[in-house]
């Protein structure tokens, strides 16, 4: 760095230990803090066999019962994600065609091979009286903020890539 004086390079980290970067590197440290919100957290009485349905029924409940703000859905991965999206989008027709009152609704997917033209949409405005309900893996827990996210739904799973150097 001291060589090239017309290169900037900005890290940033939620965990980095900046005390010991910054007198690694004899550069310049900037803190910037995060924001928190009041979480309120309601868990199933009883474990759910059929987590991914169970997490669709959930989405559902909440948007017809609770008040406007947008859904975040974690599931594990891309084929269930598309099948959530499509049982939902099912159910909510259903309830609609049955007369039920509740606000519009955009369900959007959101996984690592997802075209990048489709995953922007998670950051559209939607509609007034719109709801925005995200079906994700977990690369919306820690690398993407979308704005307006009131209620989240996490069954809790996750896919996880291990080595056993035995095999």
């Amino acid at each position: 760095m001291s060589k090239r004086k017309d290169i900037k390079v900005l890290v940033t980290s939620a965990t980095l230990d900046t005390e010991k970067f910054t007198k690694f590197f004899e550069c310049p440290k900037f803190h910037i803090p995060g924001r928190c919100f009041p979480v309120d957290v309601d868990y199933a009485i009883k474990a759910k066999r059929g987590y991914m349905k169970a997490a669709v029924e959930k989405a559902k409940d909440v948007h017809v019962n609770e008040p406007l703000g947008h859904i975040l859905v974690f599931l594990t991965g891309q084929d269930e994600i598309e099948e959530a999206c499509s049982l939902l989008g099912k159910k909510l027709d259903s309830l609609y065609e049955d007369g039920i009152d509740m606000p519009d609704v955009v369900i959007l997917p959101m996984y690592a091979a997802l075209p990048s033209g489709l995953q922007s949409r998670i950051f559209h405005e939607t509609p007034e009286n719109t709801r925005k309900i995200v079906i994700a893996t977990n690369i919306c827990e820690t690398s993407l903020t979308v704005d307006g996210i009131a209620y989240v739904i996490d069954p809790g799973f996750v896919k996880q890539k291990n080595h056993d150097p035995q095999t």
